[in-house]
């Protein structure tokens, strides 16, 4: 019995837990693919991000446009629907399951909350709960603060 493989869009192929695709505010949606060996594959995603950070969506093609005959291949679209920036990031599970070979395997996305810099890579943004992110909420409540301080000393 054939089983599925997955690949990310440079082509590597992917062991169970790897990281599958990477999306941003800049980049929403990434690809990854799938040689399933002609047999279904099904596609979903395991959670969304929290709900304040939008909401990803799977676009699955199993044959090439205008095509007529079945391929043993699909593509998997992931996008990144209403994307909140915000610095960190939050890793979801994407699933594959084949119901004739019985095999499941389990993928990582990136939902990455601001846009990577050049040479930067997804793990090396800081990660909600860190202190990177703790010294963000806290300029940003301060900044907050002052700005209605000074607003009210202006109206009184």
């Amino acid at each position: 019995m054939p089983r599925f493989a997955a690949m990310n869009d440079t082509g590597k192929q992917l062991d169970a837990g790897d990281l599958c695709a990477t999306v941003t505010p800049g980049e929403p949606v990434a690809t990854a693919w799938v040689w399933t060996g002609g047999q279904p594959v099904e596609v979903s995603m395991e959670q969304q991000p929290r709900a304040a950070h939008g909401r990803v969506s799977l676009h699955v093609r199993s044959s090439p446009p205008n095509s007529r005959v079945p391929t043993a291949s699909m593509s998997v679209t992931i996008a990144w629907e209403s994307p909140v920036a915000w610095p960190g990031s939050e890793d979801l599970f994407l699933v594959m399951e084949s119901r004739t070979s019985g095999q499941v395997e389990r993928f990582r996305v990136r939902v990455q909350g601001s846009p990577l810099q050049k040479g930067a890579s997804a793990a090396s943004a800081a990660p909600e709960g860190s202190w990177l992110w703790a010294i963000w909420r806290l300029l940003s409540r301060g900044l907050m603060l002052l700005l209605v301080v000074v607003l009210c000393q202006r109206c009184c």
